[in-house]
């Protein structure tokens, strides 16, 4: 908030110097620094106040103003605010009339210079946003990818299968995001896995508690063929506790219809859709 009001009273400052308030631009400025929506009026209209205020008292001390030509302005703007005040509109319906009105207050010599104007804000906005979100995505793949940075992932299975997947995606030279937390067993425990630098949280009883303890993001289940019948039993299970859950392909005949591939890098993992219909 503290840049934000430092831009208020940037903006104040150079729309008085010219006599007007800057409404339109505390209203632009409220907008993109997300500020909830019924205050927008009540502030631009407090800011605009204040500045015309003063510009006012600076016109009457060097006696500029021409009340006859004033009586008019002021006789038809006033009860037009206070029915514009009082008109409630949608706020992307709002967003859109705030950019166009931007672009028409700018002074236009010929029908050509609204091209212009609309893309110099394209231009603007594609440098200001699409650049800083391409370098800070670069360098949060790069941290990913480095291991730095992840998501905790637990292993449903305690066979060679769940112990083959770990293997590989803990060998690819650049990480998918996973960091392994461990693994919860379904029907009893591989020695191999057993002997893998990766902790053992029990059977499967405690998944659930250890999800919410380690807050678990990603569930991969690993589990051998002749356990098939109980994957319907751990997506249930798992489908109110807000993480991702993915199997390996050979799952994808059970699963047909609710499931979508994700993975690009290592190991190809299927991710669960546990809803019987999508969001829409």
């Amino acid at each position: 908030m503290i840049i934000l009001t430092i831009f208020f009273f940037i903006t104040a400052v150079l729309y008085s110097s010219i006599g007007f308030g800057g409404g339109s631009t505390y209203l632009a400025l409220l907008l993109i620094w997300d500020v909830p929506y019924y205050i927008f009026p009540i502030l631009a209209l407090i800011c605009n106040i204040i500045v015309v205020s003063g510009n006012s008292i600076n016109f009457l001390k060097s006696k500029n103003i021409n009340f006859n030509l004033l009586y008019p302005y002021l006789i038809g703007s006033i009860p037009f605010a206070f029915i514009g005040a009082s008109i409630s509109i949608d706020k992307n319906l709002f967003e859109i009339l705030l950019f166009f009105i931007l672009i028409l207050d700018d002074e236009i010599n010929r029908y050509q210079d609204y091209y212009t104007s609309f893309g110099v804000l394209l231009l603007l906005h594609s440098m200001i946003t699409l650049i800083p979100r391409f370098a800070l995505t670069s360098f949060t793949v790069k941290k990913i990818h480095r291991r730095e940075i992840g998501f905790y992932t637990l292993i449903v299975g305690g066979n060679e299968k769940a112990l083959n997947i770990y293997n590989e995606l803990e060998n690819i030279k650049n990480s998918p995001g996973y960091i392994f937390k461990g693994f919860v067993s379904t029907n009893g425990v591989d020695r191999s896995l057993m002997d893998a630098d990766i902790e053992y949280y029990g059977n499967y009883s405690s998944l659930k508690e250890t999800i919410i303890k380690e807050e678990i993001e990603e569930v991969i289940i690993a589990i051998e063929p002749s356990e098939h019948e109980n994957i319907n039993r751990i997506i249930n299970d798992l489908s109110n506790l807000q993480v991702k859950i993915k199997v390996i392909p050979d799952m994808y005949n059970i699963l047909t219809g609710s499931v979508k591939m994700t993975s690009i890098f290592g190991a190809l993992l299927i991710e669960v859709n546990p809803e019987i219909m999508p969001a829409w």
